[in-house]
């Protein structure tokens, strides 16, 4: 699974079974993978969620379960040199926690440099696209970069935008989606349609 703002970079399929921490120990659920159906994890997840929901604190049903249940609930237990998951409270095949910076190399509160250039967010975070152990994806944290994207739209328009970092790596990763949000017409330069 991979929420909608999930950018991928490189094959996501050399992943094994596992989720990944945004960070801060917090296990995220925007990107996790559970190949078997109906795997164990994912049964005590639904059931935690129904258990524990509380619509007014922010991701009390996301992040906030994934982590709650993977180290409390199920107790898993973290190989720091391997990265598997051990899981003494359920019976399930080797899970693995990603790594923070495959998954998530920009920190939720990065959506809002989005719109800088694309050498600077590259520099500033080291972000290396080439080798997929290092970055398969990039959450775009949508609540934020969303923001970024319809004041680059306001500003500057189509040239603003696609000289921006989330410009150029929508342009490369998302072709298709990008040519649909430009809907550039004949004789024009195009217009953002956020």
């Amino acid at each position: 699974y991979m929420d909608a703002d999930m950018l991928v970079v490189n094959d996501p399929s050399i992943l094994m079974d596992g989720v990944a921490m945004q960070g801060s120990g917090v296990y995220n659920n925007a990107a996790f993978k559970f190949s078997i159906p109906d795997h164990p994890v994912l049964d005590i997840m639904i059931d935690n969620f129904i258990e524990k929901y509380n619509g007014n604190k922010w991701g009390q049903q996301g992040p906030l379960m994934f982590s709650r249940v993977i180290k409390r609930v199920i107790g898993c237990k973290v190989d720091t040199k391997t990265h598997v998951m051990t899981c003494p409270n359920i019976e399930a095949e080797t899970m693995m926690k990603w790594g923070t910076r495959q998954i998530y190399p920009l920190a939720w509160y990065s959506g809002y440099s989005m719109g800088k250039s694309y050498d600077f967010m590259v520099t500033k975070h080291k972000l290396k696209f080439d080798n997929p152990h290092t970055t398969l994806m990039i959450h775009l944290w949508h609540k934020h970069s969303k923001l970024v994207e319809t004041r680059l739209c306001r500003e500057g328009g189509h040239k603003k935008y696609i000289s921006s970092f989330i410009g150029i790596m929508k342009e490369k990763h998302c072709p298709i989606t990008t040519k649909h949000v430009f809907a550039i017409k004949e004789g024009e330069e195009g217009y953002c349609e956020f």
